[in-house]
């Protein structure tokens, strides 16, 4: 299974693509058989990218550098480079951490000490930046170690983080409008939907979009971009909203609004395909 993988790395900077694929190089040069299993791996679409790049590129394995660790000196500095803006950082860290269609690999640089003070860094300055960052890594490390009352705890914190100006009968009135025209658009490409459903619950959590198919089969959409209806930083609810879709025989995909409105029919054939 393993060697039939798709695989890519994903970065936090150019710097650290640059140093992986420098020393990629280096070793394909010097080892025959690791350039024999790098040829096959290229020819899966293998790739090394970093946070400002990755976006539309997804494979079966993702390995992650969270690239920023204690330097010679022995101490930790967060200049975290994109993940600080406040604007793009933390879409641009949801798309990284989205990318794996089955695994997803961490490693992680980030002293452990700094990692364990993330709910300081989230009541001092918001689900944003190096709190975002810190609260991803918490995240990932609880699911590796099987941690089930910090992966709760984590997406506990989360939940409270809510927007103080959102407006919930708002969301409603944007989602369903913006459904209506997702609708119309599929079935404008003969996507024989039986029954739609806004904003549905399964599991505890709300999903913005479930379409019902005359062949029963159920497809749960999620949208990113998605005109201010969002009342939290949810990347992280992302793998846990897809792990219960799955379980209870749902298909999960998650629709990028820019994607849509930039390649409309690109976007409706990749829902196409995913339904067929």
């Amino acid at each position: 299974m393993a060697s039939k993988l798709s695989i890519g790395i994903a970065t936090f900077s150019l710097s650290q693509q640059d140093a992986i694929l420098n020393l990629i190089d280096i070793r394909t040069r010097k080892n025959p058989l690791f350039s024999r299993k790098m040829k096959n791996l290229k020819k899966r679409g293998f790739f090394v990218k970093n946070l400002e790049n990755i976006q539309g590129e997804e494979r079966d394995l993702i390995l992650i550098s969270s690239t920023y660790g204690k330097g010679k000196d022995n101490k930790y500095r967060a200049f975290l480079g994109q993940i600080n803006n406040s604007l793009r950082g933390g879409k641009m860290l949801n798309v990284l951490v989205t990318r794996a269609k089955i695994k997803m690999v961490v490693f992680n640089s980030v002293p452990l000490e700094i990692l364990e003070k993330y709910k300081l860094y989230i009541e001092n300055e918001g689900l944003q930046g190096k709190a975002l960052f810190y609260t991803y890594l918490n995240y990932a490390k609880a699911v590796n170690d099987k941690n089930n009352e910090m992966i709760t705890s984590i997406l506990h914190d989360l939940a409270k983080e809510k927007r103080a100006d959102f407006d919930s009968q708002q969301h409603l009135r944007k989602l369903n409008k913006f459904n209506n025209y997702l609708v119309n658009e599929l079935r404008k490409e003969n996507i024989k939907i039986a029954k739609f459903t806004s904003n549905f619950k399964l599991g505890g959590f709300n999903y913005d979009l479930l379409l019902q198919m005359s062949r029963k089969k159920k497809l749960l959409l999620d949208f990113n971009g998605k005109l201010g209806v969002n009342p939290l930083e949810d990347f992280l609810f992302d793998l846990q909203k897809k792990k219960i879709a799955s379980q209870q025989g749902y298909i999960y995909y998650r629709l990028w609004i820019s994607n849509l409105f930039n390649s409309n029919s690109l976007e409706l054939k990749k829902i196409k395909s995913i339904l067929n």
